[in-house]
């Protein structure tokens, strides 16, 4: 799928940031990873969808293990790293309905002019 005018607007305007003060090392790796995909020209939703899910099993496995005092702390930052995710996985499923739709109007089209 193209990176559209609203990515890149959003990542200009507000970087995305999912590494915080309590990311882990490999944690931060995969946030980077993400974050690059975000800067490509078309954005990869499979490779995007990989990476999403690492971090998922990642961001488990740490709250298992921080202690009680960091550990809401880490919930918090967490939330919103995964706001901006959520927001950014909503705008990509709108685009590419939006997209499907402009396809079937098209082809509908052509079907009517032959």
């Amino acid at each position: 799928m193209r990176r559209k005018t609203w990515l890149r607007q959003m990542c200009d305007d507000a970087h995305i940031a999912l590494t915080h003060e309590l990311t882990t090392p490999f944690l931060s790796l995969v946030n980077d990873k993400i974050e690059s995909l975000f800067e490509e020209e078309e954005v990869e939703t499979a490779s995007l969808f990989k990476l999403v899910a690492l971090r998922h099993k990642l961001v488990v496995r740490e709250l298992n293990r921080v202690r009680l005092k960091n550990k809401q702390e880490f919930v918090k930052f967490e939330i919103e790293s995964n706001k901006q995710l959520a927001s950014i996985a909503y705008s990509l499923r709108e685009e590419a309905k939006s997209e499907v739709i402009n396809l079937k109007r098209a082809n509908h089209a052509v079907k009517r002019y032959k």
